[in-house]
């Protein structure tokens, strides 16, 4: 298997799978915006000592609008089940919602 980032190579080679990384033209291209996750983590209001459950329901009016809320109901079973955690849901620019 060819994956599309470097941290993914560990998971696959534990279930066995051969895999390898070729890089990724955006990891080539784009500059690092924060030092660390906690200062990105600062940046946009969460606290850094939390882990994050990030959603993405993607950037299209319908699949927010469609994904969203199973997404947003699953998200808070696990917030419920998980205490410690937060959640973050980054918004395309240009997303309409």
């Amino acid at each position: 298997m060819i994956v599309a980032f470097p941290f993914e190579i560990p998971f696959y080679e534990k279930e066995g799978v051969s895999v390898a990384f070729h890089g990724h033209p955006l990891l080539e291209v784009l500059e690092r915006r924060f030092a660390s996750k906690d200062d990105a983590k600062r940046h946009f209001g969460l606290d850094p000592d939390k882990k994050t459950l990030v959603l993405a329901p993607g950037s299209r009016g319908n699949e927010f609008k469609y994904v969203r809320p199973a997404m947003f109901e699953a998200a808070r079973r696990v917030l419920d089940a998980v205490p410690g955690w937060q959640a973050a849901v980054p918004v395309a620019p240009r997303a309409r919602t």
